[in-house]
């Protein structure tokens, strides 16, 4: 008895000693500590940071993850990875997040040198949504160039590039865009992307976009291509009407599958206005 006692005291002293602080653990240790006793506090710290191990290895696996939380599992890495070279990155985030050994990260360093093409675990998709995440975090180039807008959105709205080719983004897809950006670096918008939105709002047939928080920004321009098209711009009662069916949608959380029956131009217009607003606002609300 006296020497199991003697061990657990001098486990207990070990355990103590140990440099906690270098892992991050001291805050929630020490609480615990004092609780639950030295071993299990730093047990349970121990799987707090093998459950966050968990999610950020997650975070860079699925191919649908919200933008917003691969921002937060990049922040989590206590250092500025944005700023590497891609090679550099993906074969961190490999090492760390995928099991590779180093001698497989030299090796995809290698090639990529060599070849130019980066091999990684990190699907594609994930790796584009981190140089979209790369080019909104340290450059205005999203909110000035309508073609890196229209490519960052891709990604964001879960779309691999055609680099080349005009892919014309949604209005749902667009005001996402927007809300990551805002999320991330707010900052003003060119005209050039201004009319890039509206014009996407004008070819799916939206007679407005006041109404939506992410996309109101372009209503003068929408308002203009309305006017070349039809001749004339919408009645201001209209207006006002889709405005107030699009706020009674809204606070019902309906979207447009879900809308009244009602085919007039003010119940699909406010419908179509409503769908756009709850899946922009989904990529906030899953952070």
């Amino acid at each position: 008895m006296k020497l199991e006692a003697q061990k657990k005291k001098q486990t207990h002293l070990k355990l103590e000693a140990r440099p906690l602080q270098a892992l991050s653990l001291s805050s929630s240790v020490s609480g615990r500590s004092a609780r639950t006793g030295p071993e299990k506090a730093f047990e349970e710290a121990l799987l707090d940071g093998l459950k966050m191990a968990s999610g950020l290895d997650q975070a860079f696996h699925d191919k649908l993850v919200n933008p917003l939380q691969l921002v937060r599992a990049l922040k989590a890495l206590g250092t500025d990875v944005l700023t590497w070279t891609p090679e550099t990155l993906f074969s961190f985030l490999d090492e760390k997040y995928s099991g590779w050994t180093k001698d497989q990260c030299v090796s995809a360093m290698k090639h990529f040198h060599e070849t130019g093409t980066l091999k990684s675990d990190i699907p594609q998709l994930v790796r584009e949504k981190i140089y979209a995440i790369r080019v909104i975090s340290k450059t205005d180039l999203a909110q000035n160039d309508w073609n890196v807008f229209e490519k960052v959105g891709g990604a964001l709205n879960d779309r691999t590039a055609k680099f080349g080719v005009v892919e014309p983004l949604s209005p749902a897809e667009c005001a996402r865009t927007i809300a990551v950006i805002e999320s991330v670096r707010p900052d003003q918008y060119s005209d050039e992307v201004k009319i890039y939105v509206a014009a996407c709002c004008h070819e799916a047939g939206l007679l407005t976009v006041k109404p939506v928080k992410w996309l109101s920004f372009c209503e003068p321009y929408l308002e203009e291509m309305n006017l070349n098209r039809v001749g004339e711009r919408p009645g201001k009662d209209v207006l006002s009407k889709i405005a107030l069916r699009y706020s009674a949608l809204l606070q019902q959380q309906t979207s447009q599958e879900n809308s009244s029956e009602d085919e007039s131009v003010v119940s699909v217009q406010a419908a179509k206005l409503a769908a756009i607003t709850l899946y922009s606002e989904d990529v906030l609300a899953g952070t």
